[in-house]
């Protein structure tokens, strides 16, 4: 909608640092900011708009968030400080090894799922 704000993060400052020159570059920085935030590491206050009064997100998007059974559970305490009781969670990840587990350690810890596609991307050319 029109008030809309969008919050990027990431881990690595150097990416952070190419979403925020991207997000000055293409003038949208009165609609979406890039921070610096590591899971269970980081402050999660911090990632809510300074301009508003919001003490969670409304959306949660994720991707390739559930690639190691060690991060799984900072990965948890994040959604726990990130999310309210009406927010919505979308996490999008690549079946490994450990994703099984991934989910295993995030309900145990109250974070159910829900299988929505189990669609693959077909192989890019050249990668056959």
């Amino acid at each position: 909608g029109p008030n809309a704000y969008v919050t990027l993060s990431d881990k690595h400052a150097s990416l952070v640092d190419d979403l925020a020159a991207s997000i000055r570059e293409r003038g949208l920085g009165d609609r979406c900011g890039a921070k610096l935030y590591e899971w269970a590491v980081g402050d999660a206050a911090a990632l809510l708009p300074a301009h508003s009064s919001a003490t969670h997100f409304d959306l949660i998007l994720g991707a390739e968030c559930l690639y190691s059974l060690g991060t799984a559970g900072a990965f948890a305490a994040a959604l726990d400080a990130l999310a309210g009781p009406t927010t919505v969670v979308l996490i999008s990840c690549e079946h490994r090894w450990s994703t099984a587990e991934c989910l295993a350690t995030l309900e145990d810890l109250g974070w159910c799922h829900e299988v929505l596609s189990e669609e693959t991307t077909p192989p890019m050319p050249g990668d056959l």
